[in-house]
């Protein structure tokens, strides 16, 4: 049976019937990006960071870390100071 990754779309044959990503790579990039859609669906809602960090319990950090990485930082800083 081959699969199509869920992350990249490349062909994959899984190892168990649950499988949907082909590397252990995929699976983090996909968690990630996830994590990151969730914190900027609360930062474009207005919320602050530290309170984004509590309610997802990440840190601060990895909420500052993603909303630069990411690129919606002017976003953010538009939505919260206009």
């Amino acid at each position: 049976m081959i699969r199509k990754c869920a992350q990249c779309r490349c062909d994959f044959k899984p190892s168990k019937p649950r499988v949907k990503f082909c590397s252990h790579n995929c699976h983090d990039v996909s968690r990630e990006l996830l994590k990151a859609q969730k914190i900027k669906q609360l930062a474009c809602a207005g919320e602050r960071k530290t309170e984004i960090a509590r309610q997802l319990g990440v840190s601060l950090m990895t909420v500052r870390r993603a909303i630069r990485k990411y690129g919606f930082e002017a976003e953010w800083r538009q939505l919260r100071f206009a």
